[in-house]
């Protein structure tokens, strides 16, 4: 039994439509609309459980935190005790051990500072030319701590002059003792 019905469509145009076909459509609408609610319910309960499931870690990592922070106190309080303890026949001196430790801690600072700016230094060469003749520094040096060393001295502190016109390299070691080695 098939009747004529009158529907509208979403853009509100009416049309007549056989009742079984729009049984049919309406049929369709309902499962599409049945099918919606049924997919975002599984989302929902999933996204539910995953932000449990966060919430479970978190409480778990804040207790974990909780229990190293009472393990480093007690170890603090352990070296505190330790370091109160009064020595047999000594005076305890809290105050100038850990002024001296600052001092010393600042010194070593210090140093390490020096290092690694002594550390970022570059690699350096010299060399001398003249009339033809090439020489470089580390020869230069290496002739005259031999010379220097022929003297029974050690060097410390070294200048050294060139004057390539002699063919000579002039030196003055650690202040006092000056000579001469050739320059090539």
């Amino acid at each position: 039994m098939r009747t004529k019905v009158e529907t509208k469509d979403i853009f509100g145009s009416t049309s007549a439509v056989d009742n079984q076909a729009a049984a049919s459509t309406e049929v369709k609408e309902t499962k599409k609309t049945a099918k919606k609610a049924t997919e975002k319910k599984p989302v929902k309960e999933a996204a539910v459980k995953k932000t449990e499931d966060i919430a479970a870690k978190l409480s778990e990592v804040k207790s974990d935190l909780e229990e190293k922070k009472g393990e480093v106190k007690a170890v603090v309080e352990e070296v505190k005790a330790e370091t109160a303890k009064k020595k047999p026949g000594r005076k305890p001196a809290a105050k100038k051990t850990t002024a001296s430790t600052k001092t010393t801690a600042a010194k070593k600072a210090a140093e390490a500072k020096k290092k690694t700016a002594a550390k970022k230094t570059f690699k350096k060469e010299l060399f001398f030319q003249f009339d033809g003749k090439q020489v470089d520094e580390e020869t230069l040096v290496a002739r005259i701590t031999e010379d220097v060393k022929s003297q029974n001295v050690e060097i410390k502190d070294l200048k050294m002059y060139l004057k390539p016109e002699d063919n000579a390299c002039y030196y003055v070691a650690n202040g006092n003792l000056a000579g001469k080695v050739d320059l090539y």
